[in-house]
């Protein structure tokens, strides 16, 4: 199982999409997570590129304040999840 843990230091800018998004293409990844994302939802279309169009789930904290914030995504494909863990700080999926 191949992923990226990546304190993305806000993600805003379309080129840190990108970046992501070629990551999964050439290195067929099976999970992302991103912490200080510091935005509080993510449209369809921005996770869709981020997986390269692959088929896969995600999780979403918002932000306290102007910091923080998680994204978390796997691909289902490879995976089942159990259970989807949530805590004042973290993300936790149950594979």
């Amino acid at each position: 199982m191949k992923g990226l843990f990546w304190n993305c230091d806000g993600f805003k800018d379309p080129k840190k999409h990108k970046f992501i998004s070629d990551l999964t293409k050439e290195h067929h990844l099976d999970f992302i997570a991103l912490s200080e994302t510091i935005k509080k939802d993510f449209s369809l279309v921005v996770l869709k590129n981020l997986c390269a169009g692959k088929e896969f789930l995600w999780h979403c904290k918002p932000p306290r304040g102007r910091s923080g914030g998680l994204l978390l995504g796997i691909n289902l494909i490879n995976v089942d999840i159990g259970l989807i863990d949530e805590g004042d700080f973290y993300i936790k999926f149950h594979l």
